[in-house]
């Protein structure tokens, strides 16, 4: 029974997926997170957003809409969604696929998200600010104009991150954290294809 249940999970149908997005992220780690890059858990906490600027999850329009997500990795996960009412949905269930194994999925819910930059920097606004918000700058490399750059990794949001550094970053959301100087990645021009 167990060995047609595994055959079955692992011939089922994987969603396609493609998109051109911004991406930003920060967590507890005070060094760089080993998470994203070696795809080993270590245990940290955190959040971060994508901003589709055009793309698809199943055939279905993913163009103009964002999510924040918030973990405590292997205990909760939250995911807040925005966007065009036709294609917000999508945006949720592709995060949902996403972030499967982080954690419980706690809630899924309507939020207003936005990255900008500013100050030299990036700002990832959650409701405004009230739900979450951060700050962080790029790690520039030898050329002390051009970030550090993390390439051919295997995450299904981006095969490439610029280090940054969480300047201050705070949670409200039920689990309410905040950080400060701690680690952060970052990649404006994420372009991505794959299946979940």
């Amino acid at each position: 029974m167990l060995v047609t249940a595994l055959l079955l999970s692992l011939s089922a149908p994987r969603t396609p997926y493609h998109f051109s997005a911004s991406f930003i992220e920060c967590c507890s780690c005070k060094d760089v997170c080993v998470s994203e890059i070696t795809g080993r858990d270590v245990g940290c906490h955190g959040f971060g957003a994508i901003r589709f600027k055009s793309g698809s999850f199943g055939g279905k329009s993913l163009a103009g809409t964002a999510c924040a997500f918030a973990w405590d990795s292997g205990k909760w996960v939250r995911i807040y969604f925005d966007g065009p009412p036709s294609r917000r949905e999508t945006a949720a269930l592709f995060m949902r696929a996403v972030l499967k194994d982080w954690g419980t999925l706690e809630s899924v819910h309507r939020a207003g998200v936005e990255i900008s930059r500013a100050s030299g920097g990036y700002v990832l606004k959650v409701d405004g600010g009230a739900t979450a918000e951060l700050k962080m700058k790029p790690i520039f490399g030898a050329d002390r104009k051009t970030p550090v750059c993390h390439t051919n990794l295997s995450s299904p949001l981006h095969s490439s991150l610029n280090q940054g550094e969480t300047q201050t970053a705070t949670f409200s959301d039920m689990h309410p954290f905040n950080l400060e100087k701690t680690n952060g990645f970052f990649y404006m021009n994420c372009k991505m294809s794959g299946r979940l």
